[in-house]
């Protein structure tokens, strides 16, 4: 049931992602960070390259903030573009989020738009008839 819509807003982009459950929503904002980038991304694709990532925060909100944080710098810094990627989260203390992206090593598409980070503005994580949204802002 996962999914996402981007939204219209003041000089920046966002989304509304959608999940059946916290893992699928955290995969679909990361799949629509990634369509605001490069639009489609689509092909057959040789995934011989994997990239562990945790991230944690005390709440889902800043958790969702900091895992896109961290796909948008391995983008930039590591040209990681996710084709597959699985994720488990956890709550102890804080929300803990383990991942591992699988990608074609040396893969090289254009970026059309940069995304300059994940912003806390208007971010808002809820769960409405058995299924979970997020209203997400992105500083392009």
């Amino acid at each position: 049931m996962g999914s996402f819509k981007i939204i219209d807003t003041t000089a920046d982009i966002g989304i509304i992602a959608f999940g059946k459950n916290l893992e699928d929503l955290f995969v679909e904002a990361a799949k629509g960070c990634f369509y605001i980038m490069y639009r489609e991304i689509g092909g057959e694709f040789n995934l011989n390259f994997e990239k562990e990532v945790k991230v944690e925060g005390i709440d889902l909100e800043e958790l969702m903030v900091n895992w896109l944080n961290e796909l948008i710098y391995l983008n930039e810094v590591e040209e990681i573009i996710p084709i597959e990627i699985n994720i488990k989260l956890s709550k102890n203390e804080i929300f803990s989020l383990n991942g591992v992206l699988k990608t074609q090593k040396n893969l090289k598409l254009k970026k059309i738009i940069e995304i300059k980070a994940v912003t806390f503005h208007k971010m808002k994580i809820k769960k409405e008839k058995n299924i979970w949204k997020a209203f997400i802002i992105f500083d392009i």
